[in-house]
This record gives C-alpha cells, structure tokens and sequence, in this order.
C-alpha cells in the first residue's frame, strides 16, 4: 500500500519534483509519510537521485543571493511557468511555492556556474570510488541504495545485482549510507569492523586517532568486531564469520567509537555535527579549538597550525562553518577568539594568541582596594541589571551554579595552574580570561581580605612566570603585612 500518490510528479520536470522534495523535506511539518513518499520517488530513477542531489547543493546559493533582483525574477518566471490548474501541497501557499520556484531558479542557475566542491567522483576501476581532499560525491550502488562520500574517501563495492550479500569496504574517510532495504544483508567493512544492516542510514568514520566511528542516524545496525582484519586491496574477502568476536547492536542516535587499543564504547551523538559535511557544513558546540582545527584541515590543502596550548584550548561554543573556506574559518575565528592568523607559508597558516590592548596589564593600584572580593565582573553586571528584576529561577540545570563554586576559596582558586584553571572551569564563560588574568584578581581579592593567614600561600606566586601575577602577589603580599 502506497503512503501518497508518488504519481503526482508524473507531469512535472525531474528538477522541479527535486526542487520540492529539498523544501519539503527540510519544513517542519514533513511528516514519516513524505520521507517515505521521497524515498520511493528517489529510488524510482538514477536521474532523481541525481536532480535531488543538485536542488539540495542550490540551496546554498538561494541562501546566498536571495536577495539577488537575477534570481528573483528568475524564481518568478519559473513560478508562472509551471502554474498548474489542479491544487496539491506543491502549491498549499504561495509562500511555499515562490521558495521552491526560487530554488528550482537556483537548480537552473547552479548548472551554469562552476561548482567550487567538484560533486563526482574519481572512478580508479569498476568498483572503486575516491573523493580528494575537498570534495564530496554521492554514488548510486547496484541494489539502488546511496553511499555519500566525505573529503579524501575510498569506498570499495564488492557486490553486483545478484550478489547474495550487499557488501562494501571503507578503505579510507567518511561516507554515509542511505541503505535500500531488500532481505540481502548490507555489509561495511571498515578497518576492523563489520557494520551490517537490511534498510538503514548511517555513517562511518576511520580517523588515524580516532579509529573507527559508527553512527546511526535511523533504524538499526549491528557493529561486529572482525578479528580477521581484512585486507581492503585484496579483490576477495575470506569468511570472516569464524573470526567475530564481539557484536554490538545500535539504535538510532547512538555512535559506537572503537578507538586502536582501547575499549569501544556507546555514547549519544549529535546528528545535526556527524551528519553537517553532507550538506557542505562543520557544527561545532562546546568544541576546542584544536579539535575544531583538526576538522577544518580535513577539507583543504590549506593547513592551519597552532603552537600555543592556550590557542588550542580555546573553545568554540556553538558555530558552523563552510567545509573547505579556510580563509573564512580564519577570518571568523579573529573575530570570535584572542587569536590572530599569520600566513607561514604558502599553504599554511598560524593562529596565534593575540592579547586585546590592557587586558594583560595590573589594575590601578588606587582602584585595587575598591575591587572588595570581586573576581569575576559578571556577578556585578547581573547584580545591577535592572532587567534581572524579570528574572526567575532556571528550571534547566544546566543554568544551575556549580557547588563548588557558589562560596570558593580564594586559599584554592589563587593556586589554579593553567591545566587545573581549564580543567575546572571548562564549559564557562571564565575560562575566556586564562588563568593569568583570574589569578590576578584572586590576589587582589586576597589582599583586600585583611587576613594574615594568606601570606605563605601567595608569597610563591611573587615568583610566577606571569610579570601581571607577580605584581598583584608583591601588592597583596605588603597589604596583607600592614595588617
């Protein structure tokens, strides 16, 4: 029994029906009925494949010239154009139709101009495809499922239309797979595991630090270890059957990580940052810097290169970027983090820590003792907010203060290194200042307390590495003795 009529596009252009499975797909009301309505229309032809694959990369050039006079008008030929005399949800409001005419302008359009992020890939033989660095590919297997290769990817397919087993081998990268069901059993190898599934979508990583990473994003896969460690250059597979060790079945939203060496392990994945590289974007939340480099790097042969831990530590709290636009990330990094970028090479470029003007220098001295115990200068922007006067108490728990910071102790925060000042402030707005500016202000604070006790605990820290440490400690050490 069909969901919908999948007929309804029979009158219409292949771009024009791909035109509005991207809008539609992407609404908030797309209901399990219209995925599965797509899915059928997808697979219908290796041509709809094909034309969804370019509606969905023009959407990014109707986000960037929408407001172009070419590309409306376009959207607005091609809307009166194919006007019908019948009503479907192609046409519920005219909202909803000018922006899939708009995208269809831009399907038009997108074949006309050079793609940046070339979209084929190289076929090295009959069964085997490869991306390089920074380009992304979607190939169309045999039994009609899709395999969507990531930057630098290797995907070997060892099976025909008769095979009794679907299977494949990721010798390299990251691909995707939006797996047809069909009572063969679907089979990827990657590194020393075997994920196995009958209709699913999931994604695959092999990373020389990370090893091998499993995501699922809807229905289930088991995950087996293959002691057999297949040889992904040989154009045969022995049975591996006798040699699986150990098998792990994942629900969806559920990522197994299999790191060399270590215990694999289940966690929660965020789909919107695995799955993002499919649509040309890298998310990041709550992620350091050298991590968020590590990605960037993936997709360019333009390198990006820290030196600096402290740059590394940074943290990118919620963005996305552009996979490949280094010159971009950069420019938006400088404007986000204390860091500058200076080119060292041709195809490489440093970021390095870059103080803003005074924020490293000693307080005044005259204005020293009127800082009380204050460390940290939002408690007082809070205090004397007059909007706070609206405020309630939080029901989510993650705005919640953290016990261990609700009373501290100066004699314990004045003696934070930078590993245990990032370690113990890390997801908080703090660790922005490092730890050579907080410890600054504790001493202040410890010379404005009166109390002698103090003095043994700060009198190291005349000695700091930090010229900024070391003044506050000799300030606060001769307040204190005048006690």
């Amino acid at each position: 029994m069909r969901l919908v009529n999948t007929d309804r596009f029979s009158n219409r252009s292949v771009d024009e029906a791909a035109a509005y499975w991207v809008m539609r797909l992407d609404a908030p009301g797309c209901a399990p009925s219209d995925r599965a309505a797509f899915e059928e229309w997808r697979r219908a032809d290796a041509e709809h494949a094909e034309a969804y694959e370019r509606a969905r990369r023009a959407l990014a050039l109707v986000d960037r010239h929408l407001g172009s006079i070419e590309l409306t008008d376009m959207g607005e030929q091609v809307f009166v154009e194919t006007k019908s005399g019948h009503k479907s949800r192609f046409r519920r409001n005219a909202g909803a139709a000018l922006a899939a005419s708009l995208l269809l302008g831009a399907v038009l359009l997108f074949q006309l101009v050079q793609d940046p992020a070339p979209e084929q890939p190289v076929q090295v033989a009959d069964n085997r495809f490869e991306t390089a660095i920074g380009e992304r590919s979607t190939v169309t297997l045999p039994d009609d499922s899709a395999v969507s290769l990531n930057t630098n990817t290797l995907v070997e397919v060892r099976f025909t239309q008769n095979s009794d087993t679907r299977q494949l081998v990721l010798v390299r990268g990251q691909a995707h797979f939006d797996v047809r069901k069909d009572p063969r059993p679907f089979e990827v190898i990657a590194g020393d595991r075997r994920v196995v599934a009958i209709g699913t979508a999931f994604d695959i990583r092999i990373d020389d630090e990370l090893g091998v990473m499993v995501t699922l994003v809807e229905g289930r896969v088991s995950v087996e270890e293959d002691a057999s460690e297949v040889d992904s250059t040989s154009s045969n597979l022995t049975d591996a059957g006798a040699h699986l060790q150990h098998r792990t079945v994942l629900e969806a939203g559920e990522q197994l990580i299999a790191r060399p060496d270590r215990t694999e392990e289940v966690v929660l994945a965020d789909i919107e940052q695995v799955v993002g590289w499919r649509e040309g974007q890298l998310v990041f939340k709550n992620d350091p810097l050298h991590h968020v480099i590590r990605e960037i790097n993936r997709y360019s042969t333009e390198q990006i290169v820290i030196d600096d831990e402290r740059v590394g530590a940074l943290e990118i709290r919620a963005a996305a970027f552009t996979a490949g636009s280094t010159t971009k990330f950069v420019s938006a990094v400088e404007g986000m983090l204390p860091v500058k970028a200076q080119r060292v090479a041709l195809d490489k470029i440093a970021l390095v820590w870059e103080d803003e003007p005074g924020v490293n220098e000693p307080v005044e001295e005259d204005l020293r003792s009127l800082m009380g115990n204050r460390i940290y200068g939002c408690d007082d922007c809070l205090a004397v907010c007059p909007w706070n006067k609206f405020a309630v108490a939080a029901s989510d728990t993650r705005y919640a203060a953290q016990d261990d910071l609700k009373a501290p102790k100066l004699a314990e925060l004045v003696k934070l290194d930078d590993a245990g000042f990032r370690a113990k402030f890390s997801g908080s707005p703090i660790k922005r200042i490092g730890r050579d500016r907080f410890v600054r202000n504790v001493l202040y604070a410890i010379g404005n307390s009166g109390d002698p006790g103090f003095l043994e605990i700060i009198r190291p820290l005349a000695a700091d590495l930090d010229a900024t440490v070391q003044d506050a400690a000799r300030w606060a050490l001769v307040r204190l003795s005048s006690f």
